[in-house]
């Protein structure tokens, strides 16, 4: 989405310049509620998945959709605790709750991030606990296939007999009288 601004330089010519909308994010994580919900315009899918930003500071990100997301969940390929990689806009950030029962504001377990007009990118979609998984989903079989072992061929090697060592000096030239010249 983009904003435009005109500048009137005359009253005869205006120029027009496009600012990009910052708003838009990516985040990746596990889905942990998604629900199909008829509403006042139709059926929509309410997805809450959590986004961890470091190792101990999770934040919830909730989303509703009735793009091609809502029929990936209807066959079955976007259930809880798949993990997966979304972009939208930011329409809130939300750390409080009004709890109806008391009156009084709380503050949430984590923060939560709501967005709109949430898109899986290509690639976004990562790894689904295999027990919720459609039967139409490809099994990942591996077969490794080794041929079968055959004998390499043996060259004849010639017989060679065993020598010891030799005695001290036998290798040693020697002078015509017998002694070893060193």
């Amino acid at each position: 989405m983009y904003f435009q601004t005109t500048h009137v330089r005359s009253s005869f010519m205006t120029d027009r310049i496009n600012h990009a909308d910052f708003g838009t994010s990516t985040f990746s994580g596990v889905i942990t509620y998604v629900e199909v919900v008829e509403g006042q315009y139709g059926e929509y899918l309410d997805v809450t998945m959590v986004h961890h930003v470091a190792k101990e500071d999770p934040v919830s990100i909730t989303f509703n959709t009735s793009n091609g997301l809502l029929g990936l969940h209807k066959s079955g390929w976007l259930p809880a605790g798949r993990r997966v990689t979304i972009t939208g806009r930011l329409r809130s950030v939300s750390t409080t709750y009004l709890d109806k029962k008391t009156g009084q504001t709380l503050f949430r377990k984590r923060p939560l991030l709501t967005m709109e007009e949430v898109s899986i990118p290509k690639g976004g979609l990562g790894a689904m606990p295999a027990e919720k998984a459609p039967a139409t989903a490809p099994k990942r079989t591996v077969v490794v296939a080794t041929p079968a072992p055959q004998e390499a061929p043996v060259d004849e090697a010639p017989q060679l007999q065993a020598v010891g060592p030799k005695p001290y000096g036998e290798g040693t030239p020697k002078d015509k009288n017998g002694f070893p010249q060193f």
